[in-house]
């Protein structure tokens, strides 16, 4: 059963055999992907062209972490499967962080939580492509944190949080609209009555406004400024 939120963390034993699990599983679901060894247009013209590019679209973060995985490489290199497996990794600690934080049990409910992280035909494309993977996987677990996280991030923190998975990939922003209406939702009722869940829906959306703020103003800027774009 899903539980109201807590913060006590489970036993790290039982964190390590979720997450080996959730692993295992998304790297089945991957599996057809993998095995396909197809490129999408957007891989074929990156591999063609050797461009980074991500920050033409405001995914700065994205473009950092790429030149460290390409070793400072002048041009970016298919490095296909590694960055769709780094994306499983990402998605699999992202469900233990749900599981955790909403006190998902059995474990084997817990695992069927957080599949639909990656396991839906919606995020099954994102997976499909070798470049971008990994980070539109780890901008959703860092959408995520400020709810799943302690109590430190679900502030300002959680803000600046928010502001580097927008960094990442945009879209990802949904996830963590997603679960703050979750976790009003399960709120212990004999603790939480009406005011208390409004204030908490009032704190997330003050959290995700100021990171979705600062990056459309500087999206504003470049449109004016007669900045190209890219497809992702």
């Amino acid at each position: 059963m899903i539980d109201a939120p807590r913060t006590a963390a489970t036993p790290a034993r039982d964190g390590i055999v979720f997450g080996g699990i959730a692993t295992l599983l998304f790297i089945a679901i991957l599996l057809p992907i993998l095995l396909a060894d197809r490129h999408t247009n957007d891989d074929l013209l990156r591999a063609l062209s050797g461009n980074y590019g991500w920050t033409e679209n405001g995914r700065h973060l994205t473009n950092a972490l790429m030149r460290v995985l390409q070793f400072g490489a002048s041009r970016v290199i298919d490095l296909a499967p590694l960055p769709q497996l780094l994306a499983v990794l990402a998605l699999a600690w992202a469900g233990t962080l749900v599981a955790r934080r909403f006190a998902v049990t059995p474990a084997w409910l817990g695992v069927l939580v957080a599949l639909p992280l990656g396991a839906q035909p919606f995020f099954l494309e994102n997976l499909a492509f070798r470049f971008d993977a990994p980070f539109m996987a780890l901008a959703v677990a860092l959408a995520l944190l400020p709810v799943v996280s302690p109590e430190r991030l679900r502030s300002w923190r959680g803000a600046l949080v928010l502001l580097a998975s927008l960094a990442l990939y945009q879209p990802a922003i949904t996830v963590f609209v997603i679960f703050a209406l979750l976790e009003a939702a399960v709120a212990p009722m004999s603790t939480s009555g009406l005011g208390t869940r409004l204030r908490l829906l009032a704190t997330r959306a003050l959290q995700g406004r100021w990171p979705h703020w600062s990056t459309s103003s500087r999206s504003h800027a470049r449109s004016r400024a007669g900045s190209p774009s890219v497809a992702r």
